[in-house]
């Protein structure tokens, strides 16, 4: 059974947003610092940030995340619902999807 810190035994699943968090990036990376992470989701294909530990964020996370998405997506709207995802169990990733996303960076 692999003893990872990105294993959750009592789920029996390997997440897959910790994976791009610790560099497995399949998609456009953006931006990358010790609280977030800013990609292209693989599924929806829009930009996302995603916070780089499981549970919620604490208040200075969710600023940071915000400024970091405001810096690189001026005009975009941030959707922070947070989606369910039943492989991932009670402690996923934060993680909001950037609608309407033009990129300044090159």
């Amino acid at each position: 059974m692999d003893e990872s810190p990105f294993y959750n035994s009592e789920y029996f699943y390997r997440c897959e947003l910790c994976d791009l968090v610790t560099g497995d990036i399949k998609t456009r990376k953006y931006y990358r610092d010790k609280v977030c992470t800013a990609v292209d989701c693989l599924t929806c294909k829009v930009p996302m940030c995603v916070l780089n530990h499981h549970g919620t964020a604490t208040p200075q996370e969710e600023r940071q995340m915000e400024a970091v998405i405001h810096y690189l997506f001026p005009d975009a709207t941030i959707r922070k619902e947070q989606r369910k995802i039943p492989a991932t169990g009670p402690e996923a990733h934060i993680h909001w999807h950037i609608l309407g996303a033009k990129y300044l960076g090159g």
